[in-house]
């Protein structure tokens, strides 16, 4: 299936903002031309990418999928045409906010690989999970990690992060393994948060909406993952963060059939003005490098 960059620009662009005016207006396109390069891609890939009510634009499973491939054949072409264009060193410094936790284990083990590539940069790192503002606080760029949502400011996938229902091997043993997800009533649940409600799809599309109860709550994903696996309970955890613990059998993954509803994105947010400076997309082009790998 071959198509045109216009195409897959727009695919990502209403994708991204889940609406296809907003995507119009980002583009300076008509709405009539946003949806007919919607149409052709589905044409081309012969399914539906998105679901389209009057309200809300939500993208189906093969639209998740073909989101992902379309990020990475446009970061590959941003990436090559920057080095293509690049008439002078980099330099300047980066300014971002990112969660703790994400950086210590996929941001700062790519740092010095970077800074070989580009010895004119510094690094300003603010780690936090709170909200900042990006302009009054002269922040580059912020990665957050969450569903997707709509946004005042331009936002690219780094990439997905579903999230997974597990529990230890040491839990499962002593209580049993829950089957379906009307099961977890009778199990402990650890809540991270307020997230006490989970929502669970089975593969017809069907959803299960579930109130979650344990004996602990804590406002710490860190934490929230040493308590799985010292098996107290069962919880929700993102691929990312327990994918060795996964590999390893010390988690183990529940309710196969079924996904997590409003899947989890790794997501950079700029605003649009510094978008065209180049050490910025660089950065974001290395990150996107690097998470494409197994």
């Amino acid at each position: 299936m071959l198509t045109d960059i216009l195409t897959l620009q727009v695919f990502e662009k209403v994708a991204t903002l889940r609406s296809f005016t907003r995507a119009a207006t980002a583009l300076k396109f008509s709405q009539v031309m946003v949806s007919k390069r919607i149409a052709k891609l589905e044409a081309a890939v012969g399914t539906l990418l998105l679901d389209r009510t009057t309200r809300h634009v939500s993208l189906t499973p093969d639209g998740h999928k073909v989101l992902a491939a379309v990020t990475r054949i446009l970061s590959t072409l941003d990436r090559e045409w920057h080095a293509v264009t690049a008439q002078e060193t980099l330099t300047g410094t980066l300014r971002f906010v990112a969660p703790p936790f994400f950086s210590r284990y996929h941001i700062v083990p790519y740092l010095g690989e970077f800074l070989d590539r580009h010895p004119g940069l510094t690094f300003d790192m603010i780690l936090t999970e709170n909200e900042v503002d990006l302009l009054k606080d002269g922040i580059h760029f912020e990665i957050r990690i969450g569903p997707l949502q709509e946004s005042v400011y331009d936002q690219r996938i780094l990439f997905e992060n579903p999230k997974i229902i597990c529990a230890a091997p040491s839990y499962l043993d002593r209580y049993g393994t829950p089957v379906h997800p009307k099961e977890l009533k009778s199990h402990n649940c650890l809540i991270f948060g307020e997230n006490h409600y989970w929502t669970l799809v089975d593969q017809f599309g069907h959803r299960e909406i579930l109130e979650l109860s344990g004996n602990i709550r804590c406002n710490n994903g860190e934490l929230i993952k040493e308590l799985v696996l010292a098996g107290l309970g069962i919880t929700l955890k993102s691929q990312q963060d327990i994918y060795n613990e996964l590999r390893s059998g010390a988690l183990m993954p529940l309710f196969p059939d079924y996904r997590i509803d409003n899947p989890t994105m790794v997501v950079a947010r700029y605003p649009k003005c510094l978008l065209s400076e180049t050490h910025i997309q660089t950065f974001l082009d290395f990150l996107i490098e690097k998470y494409q790998r197994p």
